[in-house]
């Protein structure tokens, strides 16, 4: 994994989607269990052939949330979805980052594409919740992109105050 800035990582994001390449980002926090920095936020981009990682002491929430756009397109973070139904294990997600946020408490998601190095599930979609306060760890598998799922997550997350 190659060190780069944020701005260095952002426009080769924009580059790979210009050009119709595959790609997608993390955002570990210091307390997110892939992340081996303890002491700083690591904001991760892959694509297929490369990856790459930027560190800082604070949060790259306003880089993630502009990036979540470019790659799933703007109605990510709209508030109209889908009425695809959704399974029990996200429900569970929903209900934990609802109460999170309301309580000002810490926790996020990665959202692992099936050839991401991060996903312990190749082939398939995996959401993954984080639950700092809690220490532990909910997936919900899948074969297909998990859209809406993702969606009502996102929102959830980039509400955090």
């Amino acid at each position: 994994m190659k060190k780069t800035t944020i701005s260095k990582l952002v426009k080769k994001a924009v580059s790979l989607q210009e050009r119709g390449k595959n790609w997608h980002f993390h955002m570990l926090s210091p307390a997110c269990s892939f992340n081996r920095r303890k002491d700083m936020h690591a904001f991760v981009l892959e694509s297929s052939s490369e990856s790459y990682v930027a560190y800082s002491k604070k949060p790259y929430n306003k880089y993630g949330k502009s990036l979540v756009k470019l790659l799933h397109g703007s109605k990510i973070l709209g508030k109209k979805g889908t009425r695809k139904s959704i399974g029990r294990r996200v429900r569970r997600m929903l209900e934990l980052a609802k109460r999170y946020n309301k309580d000002g408490m810490l926790w996020h998601h990665h959202m692992l594409f099936p050839n991401c190095i991060l996903n312990g599930h190749k082939g398939k979609w995996c959401i993954l919740f984080e639950d700092e306060p809690k220490g532990g760890k909910i997936e919900s598998v899948s074969k297909t992109e998990p859209t809406e799922s993702l969606r009502r997550i996102e929102l959830l997350f980039y509400s955090r105050k």
